[in-house]
């Protein structure tokens, strides 16, 4: 249960980072297209 917690709270962080990262990227695409 100890490292479920550790292994969920990082992969939020990791998906929300990414989640950032696609929407920038998102944004660029439709800046320049």
């Amino acid at each position: 249960m100890f490292f479920e917690s550790i292994f969920s709270s990082g992969f939020g962080c990791i998906s929300a980072f990414a989640e950032k990262q696609i929407i920038n990227i998102a944004e660029i695409i439709f800046l320049y297209s």
